[in-house]
């Protein structure tokens, strides 16, 4: 049987995203959710193909109670790393034939850059070849001495690439040489055509890892369009209703409560709203100024974590 070196293994994940808001609202309109998590991408369907928005908060028009979901996304890698030779130490020149450095890839990366010694001006062609000679990419400019040369080429997961000049003009090492030389953490330099002790051509390899984007579970989010009442509260009137400037709201409490009042206008839109604070058990009348509303219909709401009781209003 064969068997393989230890492998390390690293489970990459990400927490799901939690609602942070309140998700039922009395009547239909503009309703706000937000929650906590990490670049957080927000769904219309189950499947996650349908995408609403995107961020730690989305105001949606609700019209009836409905489910969307929402997932939380995070980005692994894109690192910065360097490979290759670091400099031109140790003795060289111009080849007297052809040759390049032999190096495997066990980890997709994008070869940002290479530098070169152009020990004369002119044009220069670069190539980057597979163990088949396949010509996999191809860069051609101008170089004069010490240069930084922009690639920006994906490097596939494979073994034996060579880069190559194709005019063998550039400067290389004949000592002072020492395989093999890492390419960050995804590959390795490990010999050259001629052997251990040449390095061609290219030095200082500045590259960048790929980016990986994993995402947590979708999490239903469940959105209510009416009423968790709230049972403590009995006794209720309001009046006068119709009324022109001021409406007071009777009410009846079984227990201590934490109460606020909202008045909706028909678009469900906020337009008073009153804390309270902790209400004692008994009997409480608490006055509404409704003398600078626009005529017609209001809905008085009244809360306490989470739950509310809805009553209609008429201003004259």
């Amino acid at each position: 049987s064969l068997t393989s070196e230890e492998l390390d293994l690293e489970f990459l994940s990400v927490p799901n995203p939690v609602v942070t808001s309140n998700t039922t609202i009395a009547i239909s309109g503009d309703l706000l959710i937000e929650a906590e998590g990490e670049d957080i991408i927000w769904y219309g369907d189950a499947e996650g193909t349908d995408v609403l928005g995107t961020g730690n908060s989305i105001n949606l028009n609700i019209m009836d109670s409905q489910s969307i979901y929402m997932q939380s996304s995070q980005s692994f890698g894109g690192a910065l790393q360097e490979g290759g030779k670091p400099d031109f130490a140790g003795g060289g020149g111009l080849p007297s034939t052809g040759g390049g450095s032999t190096f495997n890839v066990w980890e997709e990366f994008t070869l940002l850059s290479v530098r070169v010694n152009a020990l004369t001006p002119g044009e220069r062609t670069i190539t980057l070849v597979d163990e088949n000679e396949n010509v996999l990419e191809t860069f051609t400019g101008n170089m004069d001495g010490v240069d930084t040369i922009e690639l920006n080429w994906v490097i596939p997961v494979g073994e034996n690439f060579q880069l190559l000049c194709e005019e063998n003009n550039l400067f290389r090492n004949n000592s002072g040489v020492s395989y093999p030389y890492a390419i960050g953490d995804v590959g390795e330099l490990h010999t050259s055509t001629w052997g251990g002790q040449y390095y061609y051509f290219f030095y200082d390899w500045q590259i960048q890892k790929n980016e990986m984007i994993c995402y947590s579970d979708l999490v239903e989010v469940g959105i209510t369009v009416g009423i968790n009442e709230i049972n403590q509260v009995s006794g209720i009137e309001i009046f006068p209703n119709p009324s022109t400037d001021f409406v007071t709201l009777s009410l009846n409490l079984t227990e201590d409560l934490d109460l606020s009042i909202e008045v909706l206008n028909s678009l469900g839109q906020k337009v008073i709203e009153k804390t309270l604070g902790t209400v004692p058990t008994g009997s409480h009348r608490e006055t509404i100024n409704v003398s600078e509303l626009a005529t017609g219909s209001y809905t008085i709401v009244v809360s306490n974590q989470g739950r509310k009781n809805t009553y209609s209003i008429v201003v004259d």
